[in-house]
């Protein structure tokens, strides 16, 4: 029989707005993502991102089918260090985290809170070294509900995440590459079945001469290929 659990919503965006989402990419550029046929034609918005001259992500737009708006995220910054992120969901606003850093500057805590101001969960960091090696995450009821365990390569690449639901049993295992640019190529992904994961997702990249990306392609276990083709605002 296969699990399911309510946390699992909120198991999957701390996994990846944790170790992800801001990344740095880009120096004061924006950039749509577009899903295309396999010849490159487009067919339907995916996300929309935007970036301060520091390479800082300032706005993360994701659309639905046809165009339509699903989520959106805002971004604010002091010392060049985020310190909150608004999320959006149908242009009303949905939650609000917020970035707590050591003496090293390094983030220690996320704390997200609902629309009216009300804890809803927390993540802890813990160091082991430079990097980050694992992230605590505590539902609302301040009870550990799941671990995230990092790898990094000597360069500083987060090259391999898992994550264990506090009764021991993985959730989610993420495998990153990286080529001589320290640009991401390949990303392996793949829920427990447990937990009715499809398999392993891989998604490939592809770079322009000045390292941006302007392809996607996700291998998706029962759904097939699919494209997406990076445009960047002039």
């Amino acid at each position: 029989m296969k699990r399911h659990f309510v946390i699992l919503t909120f198991a999957l965006l701390t996994l990846n707005s944790c170790n992800n989402e801001v990344k740095k990419e880009l120096t004061g550029n924006s950039f749509t993502i577009w899903k295309t046929d396999v010849n490159g034609n487009k067919i339907e918005k995916s996300e929309y991102k935007q970036f301060d001259e520091k390479g800082n992500l300032l706005k993360w737009i994701q659309f639905g089918n046809g165009n339509a708006l699903a989520d959106s995220f805002s971004y604010e910054y002091k010392d060049n260090l985020l310190i909150k992120k608004v999320r959006f969901t149908n242009d009303e606003l949905f939650s609000q985290t917020t970035y707590e850093y050591n003496e090293n500057k390094k983030l220690k805590l996320e704390t997200e809170f609902d629309r009216n101001n009300v804890f809803q969960s927390s993540s802890k960091h813990i160091y082991l070294s430079d990097y980050v090696k694992a992230v605590e995450n505590y539902s609302n009821s301040n009870e550990l509900y799941s671990i995230d365990s990092l790898k990094y390569d000597n360069k500083g690449n987060l090259i391999e995440e898992t994550q264990f639901l506090s009764d021991g049993y993985w959730f989610q295992h993420h495998t990153y590459e990286f080529d001589n640019n320290n640009n991401l190529i390949i990303q392996k992904s793949e829920a427990n079945p447990e937990f009715d994961g499809v398999g392993i997702v891989e998604y490939k990249f592809e770079y322009n001469a000045e390292n941006k990306k302007v392809k996607k392609t996700a291998n998706v276990p029962d759904t097939g290929l699919e494209y997406y083709y990076y445009e960047y605002d002039k």
